[in-house]
């Protein structure tokens, strides 16, 4: 009989058993396929797509010998469905469920303001993404296995600090989910159950596309770093990694993009927090590399970087020190070397920093200064051999001129629009009575 690779205990989820809820479609499918070739014994939860939740059953089942795909119906917003997901899970496979990822969430396709939110569409949005996350978590806490292994893992949304209009009932009930799964954390301290949330952002699902016009999406695809519309792929490999024994020290954090203003930071101490948050599993974007500090002047800082130079092109002279001359490439070469880059958890980690000169849309965020005395990164690399650093000046001179630009024209249209509602106010004067019933 030919060897099955799924029988192998070299996977790394060998073994486990996993339940992913709102599996038959988008991301939930994608990651409990994931998980599946990872090794681990997968529950496919659904409510109502009863079909396309066998179909994906057959297809796991037939790539194993053994049973290791199930598909149980079960709505998240119900104590006993969810309790009898357990039950079956457990029933079926003879273990204890190490792994749950609730997936299952719903999206308005209207985006509509909060004024124009029904109540309805209100409670349904929170009854499924909210109280569904809190009775998931809730049976979890009490029955995944304890002792190792057992992971707890929500979905959440980058637009809980995204802050988009249309979007204020939904990023308000994934804003409650990534609350509730921190205090979990802490309360399973010692348990070594861990519990994380996944923030992406736009990722090609049908929730995604739903509702959304051309135009839109393009908007939203230009907006992102890569300059492209995530793929489920790039969610699945983030949950696998946090479901395995590599997410072990991994608790009570929320996946997402956190974008670091290099300016003025120093350089050590940037680096040495940014590896940290990288091992956690943040993903971290730093800009205006050109402007981090270093402690003591230039010409020191000269001198032993001229050193460095010389071994680099002593080691191999055909390869030359060129390619780390950028503050950025400086700044990414310091963080490597206090990350374990060449095992697969820092390799991981490492993939998840970006590093750029100047600020790059839409990376407009966060300041930081800095008192003590220092050398600009960018002036050192131009000594060095970096041609590009007036460039960046000039370039960031004229988005600061573009920026103050548009803020006094914000602010010309404010005083404009008060002065409107007012006259509208005086001129309208009892009539304003009639038109409040309707919401005029």
């Amino acid at each position: 009989m030919e060897n099955n690779p799924r029988s192998s205990s070299s996977l790394p989820l060998a073994g486990r058993v996993a339940i992913v809820t709102g599996a038959t479609r988008g991301m939930g499918r994608e990651i409990a396929i994931h998980l599946h070739s990872l090794g681990a014994r997968v529950t496919i939860n659904y409510v109502s797509s009863s079909s396309k939740a066998e179909l994906l059953v057959s297809e796991l089942n037939d790539s194993s010998q053994l049973k290791s795909a199930i598909a149980v119906k079960a709505d998240v917003s119900d104590p006993d469905e969810i309790n009898n997901l357990f039950d079956q899970t457990e029933q079926e496979f003879g273990s204890k469920v190490h792994i749950v990822v609730n997936c299952a969430g719903v999206l308005d396709p209207k985006y509509p303001s909060l004024s124009e939110t029904t109540l309805e569409d209100f409670d349904n949005t929170f009854t499924i993404n909210t109280r569904g996350s809190f009775l998931c978590c809730k049976e979890a806490a009490k029955r995944v296995m304890r002792g190792g292994g057992g992971r707890i893992i929500m979905m959440s949304t980058s637009m809980v600090g995204g802050l988009a209009p249309g979007y204020g009932v939904y990023a308000a009930s994934k804003a409650a989910v990534e609350t509730m799964v921190k205090v979990l954390a802490k309360e399973l301290k010692g348990s070594r159950i861990t519990a994380n949330c996944v923030a992406p952002g736009p990722v090609a699902t049908e929730m995604f596309y739903a509702g959304k016009s051309d135009e839109t999406v393009k908007m939203l695809a230009g907006a992102c770093p890569m300059g492209r519309i995530g793929e489920s792929k790039d969610i699945t490999e983030i949950v696998g990694f946090l479901a395995g024994d590599g997410g072990e020290w991994i608790n009570g954090i929320c996946a997402k993009r956190v974008v670091v203003d290099g300016r003025h930071h120093m350089l050590g101490r940037l680096a040495s927090n940014t590896a940290k948050e990288l091992l956690n599993g943040q993903e971290v974007v730093v800009v205006r590399c050109e402007e981090i500090c270093l402690s003591g002047g230039l010409v020191r800082q000269k001198m032993k970087y001229m050193r460095f130079l010389r071994k680099r092109m002593n080691t191999k002279p055909s390869h030359g020190p060129i390619h780390f001359r950028a503050p950025s490439k400086i700044f990414w070469r310091t963080v490597r070397g206090m990350i374990p880059h060449k095992t697969k958890r820092g390799a991981a980690a490492l993939a998840r920093l970006k590093v750029f000169e100047g600020i790059p849309p839409p990376y407009d965020k966060i300041k930081r200064m800095s008192g003590h005395k220092y050398c600009l990164l960018g002036r050192l690399s131009s000594e060095v051999g970096w041609n590009h650093y007036d460039t960046i000046k000039e370039l960031e001179t004229k988005r600061k001129e573009r920026s103050q630009v548009m803020y006094e024209r914000k602010k010309q249209l404010n005083k404009l629009r008060t002065k409107a509602e007012k006259v509208a106010e005086e001129r309208l004067g009892s009539q304003l009575d009639v038109l409040a019933p309707v919401k005029y």
